[in-house]
Order: structure tokens, then sequence, then C-alpha cells
């Protein structure tokens, strides 16, 4: 072991003097060792000090020559990663107007540390295999627990790392530190797993793919879902130094979608969304903005829906044939969308960036009057010349949403939850996280919330159940109908159990 670490030293010495000598500006250079090192990295140094690594990273900016050293010495490989779970005290519980009794329990994570976007902390994907609870950190980082000692209440669980050769198809810098950029979401299903993630095509220009490996001890990658389409980050003129005068200013990788579920068999749904290139969503020539189904043999892919700005949540319901689909508006209008024909020859239209409820960015903000927001646009910008968000999608021959939020709540992941469990009513349960932030006045929601419908889908109850987490990710055992969430406001798993309360049932 002691040889081994002299010679991930020298290894990693070496790395950083060709960096050094081979490159140019202080960024490339950094950005140099970083892609170096993250490949080495990944099978030698502790997943814990990702955190520190990243905030290291750019301290190192500052100074490069006389830390750039000691940003990666202390990242040798160690045997033992002490990662785990631990139960939290608080335990939140309410029983909601329809009838049902809700407790919310958490862990924190010692291994969920990922600064993305601050606040945010740790932001993951999750789904269920063999029994163990399956955790993919943002960062490429993957991870399982045991849910029968997470469903036992344990109060430390241990966690293992699952290594992987992820970093092969991701080696760009902005993958790994604070950004837009990594992991979208994560499905299992028929032993293999399936990753969608921000894709550097070329130089620079991204989109949303989507890898696969089997299931084990080590996910060896390979490319499943991988479009030539791409976004540009920057455009140049002929001089690198000089931007045009169509520098693309507004694209954002956040707004990318990238939710992927079961289908049919042998298919898959993903949503993408349209890196906010708005006019990509109405273009049925992009793959962008969109709903797909992808076939799972060929990787062959048919759009079904259309204009789409930024898919957080989807599900399939096998039962009734439909898709349901969250969204998130600009500033308002956070929908959650029902698609019932699903049919490659008429492709079913949301109407983004034609209709929304929302406003344009620097263009429209929410004002407070006797505790209600109302919206103030500046229509007559030049934006809205060409998207005008109308405040109607039916008029303009669109599909209405079932629902939306104005201001913005940050919708996440929908999921439905089988009420035959509970009871033989005919009702329709699903669940829905929210990602806002304390600090937004008008987008503050931390909550789950709770949609009751009848069979015809008319919304009978919409409740809200605040819990003080950003909710990524939901996933629901089929098994147990235990439901589980990543929460990365704290770098928390959560644990959500939904029973009759005892008042409904006596």
């Amino acid at each position: 072991m002691k040889i081994l670490k002299i010679i991930s030293a020298i290894f990693l010495f070496s790395l950083l003097m060709y960096a050094f000598v081979a490159a140019g500006d202080p960024n490339s250079q950094i950005r140099e060792i970083y892609r170096s090192i993250k490949i080495f990295k990944n099978d030698h140094a502790p997943i814990y000090s990702e955190k520190d690594l990243n905030e290291k990273i750019f301290e190192t900016r500052k100074n490069l020559k006389k830390e750039a050293f000691a940003t990666f010495k202390d990242f040798i490989y160690e045997d033992n990663l002490d990662i785990g779970l631990d139960k939290e005290r608080e335990v939140k519980v309410r029983t909601l107007d329809n009838g049902y009794s809700i407790k919310v329990a958490s862990y924190k994570t010692n291994f969920l540390n990922l600064v993305k976007r601050s606040p945010e902390i740790g932001p993951a994907y999750l789904d269920i295999y063999n029994d163990n609870l399956i955790i993919a950190q943002e960062n490429g980082l993957f991870f399982s627990t045991s849910i029968d000692q997470l469903n036992k209440n344990y109060n430390s669980v241990k966690v293992k790392e699952i290594r992987s050769n992820i970093h092969k198809f991701t080696q760009y810098f902005d993958f790994f530190g604070q950004g837009q950029f990594g992991i979208k979401d994560i499905l299992i299903l028929d032993d293999m797993i399936y990753v969608s993630y921000i894709n550097q095509v070329e130089e620079d220009c991204f989109n949303i793919s989507i890898l696969k490996s089997e299931m084990g001890d080590y996910l060896k990658f390979s490319k499943f879902f991988s479009p030539k389409e791409c976004v540009k980050n920057r455009w140049k003129s002929n001089n690198d130094n000089v931007y045009t005068a169509y520098d693309n200013k507004e694209f954002n990788a956040h707004q990318s979608g990238g939710r992927i579920v079961e289908y049919h068999k042998g298919k898959l749904l993903f949503s993408t969304g349209d890196f906010r290139q708005r006019e990509l969503a109405q273009d049925i020539k992009s793959y962008l903005g969109k709903i797909l189904v992808i076939e799972i043999k060929t990787g062959d892919f048919r759009i079904i829906s259309s204009g789409l700005r930024n898919p957080q949540g989807l599900y399939f319901s096998n039962k009734y044939s439909e898709i349901w689909e969250t969204e998130h508006g600009p500033n308002g209008g956070d929908e959650i969308n029902l698609q019932k024909t699903i049919d490659p020859e008429n492709i079913q239209n949301f109407g983004w960036p034609i209709s929304s409820y929302g406003a344009h960015y620097g263009y429209g903000e929410y004002k407070q009057k006797n505790n209600t927001f109302y919206l103030e646009e500046n229509r007559k910008a030049e934006i809205y010349k060409k998207f005008p968000l109308h405040k109607s999608h039916s008029d303009y021959g669109f599909i209405e949403p079932l629902f939306q939020f104005s201001p913005s709540v940050g919708i996440s992941q929908i999921i439905e939850y089988p009420a035959t469990h509970l009871s033989k009513e005919n009702k329709r349960i699903f669940i829905h996280g929210t990602m806002g932030y304390k600090t937004n006045n008008t987008s503050k929601d931390l909550s789950l919330y709770f949609l009751t419908l009848n069979y015809k889908n008319e919304i009978l109850q919409l409740e809200q159940f605040e819990i003080d987490g950003r909710v990524r990710d939901l996933i629901i055992d089929k098994k147990t109908k235990q439901i589980y969430f990543s929460d990365d406001l704290n770098g928390k798993i959560g644990l959500i159990n939904i029973e009759k309360s005892s008042i409904e049932s006596s």
C-alpha cells in the first residue's frame, strides 16, 4: 500500500507539472489539471472529499503556482471509506384533508456534499435495485444502501460506493465543478441502469444524452442515446478572443429536462429541455423541448410531445396509458401537464414558448397585494414579439396544463401513489416535490404536494406539506409502497409513509 501511495503521488505530481508546461493561461491550466486528475482520482481518492476538492479548485485559480499541488496531494486512495446515513430525530407528521396520515422522516448523509448551485447541497437521483436504494449524485458518483435497514428505522445505515467509468464520457471541467452541468436522472430496468447527463458533443456545445450499464459492483457505461444535435455555450468568430453579435448569452444547461421512465415493453420515455433556446421547443426537427419514445434495442426515437421548456418530472401510467409531466415555467407558470393521446403521427403540443402563464426573466415580476401575488410584465419588450407567452394555451391550439403555479414553486418529480393500497375509493393520488429557495420571496416553496383526483382527472384537492427541503427526486418501492426522496437543500434522503388516519378509519 505504501508503494502504491508513493507511485500515486509521483503520478499526480507528474500530471501537474505537465499541465503547467503544456497549458497557457491559468484557467486552461487548472482545467487541464482537473481533467487529468479526475480520471485518476475516480479510483484513487476518497469520495467524501468532493466538496473540499471543488472548493480548492476554485481557490487555486487565485494563486495557481503556489497552491496547485496542495490542491491534490491529500487525495490519495483510502481503503475503508466511512460513509453512511444517520437518522434525524425529527419526524414530520400531518393528517391531510383527504384523510391520509403522512409521516416524513429523513437521514442525513456524509457523502452527498457536492455544491452545484448554492445553496444546493448534494443534488441526487434515486432508484431501487435488488432491495437497495441506488443514489446517483449529480457529479457522477453512485452509492447503494439497504432498503430493509431504512424501513426498519435504523439509527445509522451503511452506504456502499459503486465505482464506474462514467468520467470517460464527462471529461470537461464544468461537469464536476459548480454550475449547471451533471447527471439529470437515473432509471434501473431489467438489470440495466440508464443515466441521463449533460453531454459535451464538441467544444462548448452540449446536449442531453443517455448512458447505460449493466448493474453490478462496477458500472461500465457505454453510450445508449447520444444525438449529434447540440447547443453552443458561446459562439465565437474566427478570432477566439472576439465574441460575435450572435453570442448565446442565454444558454442554460440546467434547463435541459432529462427524466427517464419506463414506457411500454422495450421502450423508454425521455424528456428534454430547450437549453433556453426557446425556438427549439416548437421545431419538430429538433429533439430538444420534447418527450421522446426511445426503443431500448436500437436507440431509435420518436417525438410524441413538443412545446416543453424544462421538464422536471415524468410519469407514465400503464393502466390508463397517460403521460404526466411537470414543467418549470420561466418566471412563474410551473405546470402539471397530462397527455392522454400518445401518437407519433399526432404530436401533442404544450405551447412553450408561444403560451405560458409566466414571464420572461428580466421583463416581469411578481408583486404582492393583500397576501396575493400578481404578475406585471413589460409586454412591449422585444423578446415578446418572437416569444409572446400568451396567457392561454387552448386559444392558440395547445394543451392547457392540468394545473399551474404562479409564482413558481420549482416543481420537481411527480409519482402516483396507489390509492387502492389505502382504500377502494375512486380516487387517484399524485405526489410531487418543489425546489424553492428560502431567500426568494416568490419562489420559496420547500414542500411536498399531494394531489387528489377523481377518475375523470378532475382535481379534488391539492394540499401542501412543508418539509423545509428541496425535493429533487421521488421514487416509490412497488413492493412496500414506501416512498423515498432526495433533498438537496440539506444533503438528505427522506422517507414518506402514507396511512389511513385513525380518525378516518374509526
